[in-house]
């Protein structure tokens, strides 16, 4: 198998095997409409967070003092062509400034707290202002699975805070309103530059910027265009400049001179920014920071690997390519494309952030979390998986529009929160202990 170097700030031998791919959209110009989710019970979706558990443990980066080297290996994964390049993948040393500047830009996310009302972020729709629960929607970055976080919250908080918390089973008539479309924070319809702080979430999830690159390949390229993939394809696609700045050009909300500036102010303007790679620990902390039970944030995973997409392309239904690498693909993402990368700056001090709330959460506390995200996963996998009715792929001899109605029903949105009325019921019973909980001792972090 082709090598990949330790990720840093979170421990894994083989990143893209744990990423839950998301939903494209054309990926040289995102979506620009509007994807909003103004949840109801019967037409809204939400998507599960996967069920694989990432470290528990929280590790400050180990931010680039020193090279990271790892010999490859000779066999390549799933039939790649055989590569002579250099048998060493490193990833590049940074400068000491740029450590300092990652500690001194990084932050423990606060509780939510801005307001009297714990909750005042909850709340229908508000015409003409930007309110409510905000996701911003980074490609292949685990965003599926983002998008159903925040639908499922949007669903369980509407009965639990809008019609009373002894009221849990009855629909919603007026939901928590929530945006979950892909395209940058700051254009469109969007603008959360100008949101309302005291009736807003914003939050967003990142994912080490080098797989990153190699999924949006696999997803984009070699399986909605068939495009036949080579080692000399994905380097040339990889040689985008525009890969530097992807997120940085997603998540910011305002124009700065340099990418520092907009780095070091991203961290403040987010309530919370999740990490792919840690997304156990990510779960934990939002339910946390935003007081809400852990069991409603639960959602079916809709990416697998060797999966299907969401069968939003022109060519419906598309069989997902297995990714591949090979070391001369690897010492270019974790070497020069890393060298200077803004996206890759702001994923550290993401990272670092990370680790800061969970040491002011309490490292033991989040742990314990971890463990009960991935029991409460387990248990709704298991109670809903084969119950739930997926867009992707359409069972042989079923008929296409009576299987894609079904699915919008059993989904908030295209394959996201599918199978969300079993979830209810699965984990309804940890769901209100929790709320209970929260609403006995809600907590908050030191400032």
């Amino acid at each position: 198998a082709a090598v990949t170097p330790r990720l840093v700030g979170a421990q894994f031998k083989d990143p893209t095997a744990i990423m839950v791919d998301d939903k494209a959209v054309k990926w040289k110009s995102p979506d620009p409409t509007s994807i909003e989710g103004h949840h109801t019970r019967t037409n809204a979706s939400i998507q599960v967070a996967p069920p694989t558990i990432y470290p528990t443990k929280s590790v400050i980066p180990i931010l680039l003092d020193e090279r990271k080297e790892k010999p490859a290996e000779s066999s390549i994964k799933d039939g790649a062509p055989a590569s002579n390049a250099s048998s060493i993948t490193t990833e590049p040393t940074a400068p000491k400034s740029k450590t300092l500047l990652i500690n001194e830009w990084s932050r423990a996310f606060p509780v939510w707290n801005r307001s009297a009302t714990s909750y005042s972020w909850c709340r229908a729709q508000e015409e003409g202002k930007v309110s409510g629960m905000l996701f911003v929607k980074v490609n292949k970055c685990a965003s599926s699975t983002g998008m159903g976080v925040s639908l499922r919250i949007a669903d369980t908080l509407s009965q639990r805070v809008l019609l009373g918390s002894n009221n849990n089973t009855s629909p919603s008539a007026a939901p928590c309103f929530t945006r979950y479309n892909h395209g940058f924070a700051s254009t469109g319809d969007r603008n959360y530059q100008n949101r309302m702080r005291e009736r807003s979430v914003l939050w967003s999830i990142l994912r080490h910027p080098a797989p990153r690159i190699l999924s949006a390949y696999f997803f984009y390229k070699a399986s909605r265009k068939n495009q036949n993939a080579t080692e000399e394809a994905i380097l040339k696609f990889a040689q985008d400049p525009e890969f530097q700045t992807h997120y940085v050009n997603y998540l910011r909300l305002k124009n700065f001179k340099t990418r520092e500036e907009e780095i070091a102010h991203l961290i403040k303007d987010y309530d919370f920014i999740a990490v792919s790679e840690r997304m156990g620990e990510s779960i934990v902390v939002l339910s946390l920071l935003l007081k809400v039970p852990l069991a409603d944030m639960i959602v079916l995973s809709s990416k697998q690997a060797g999966g299907y997409d969401d069968g939003r392309s022109r060519k419906g239904c598309v069989k997902l390519k297995k990714k591949w690498s090979t070391p001369a693909i690897d010492k270019y993402l974790y070497g020069d494309f890393l060298a200077d990368n803004p996206d890759y700056l702001l994923y550290q001090t993401v990272n670092a952030s990370l680790d800061k709330t969970i040491e002011a959460l309490g490292a033991k506390r989040v742990a314990a979390g971890v463990e009960r995200y991935k029991a409460l996963s387990q248990k709704n996998d298991a109670a809903c998986r084969s119950h739930s009715i997926f867009p992707c792929p359409i069972p042989p001899g079923e008929d296409v529009n009576n299987h894609t109605l079904h699915s919008h029903q059993d989904c908030y949105f295209s394959d996201a929160g599918c199978g969300h009325k079993c979830t209810d019921e699965a984990l309804r019973v940890n769901a209100n202990e929790e709320w209970k909980a929260f609403q006995s001792s809600p907590g908050q972090l030191q400032s």
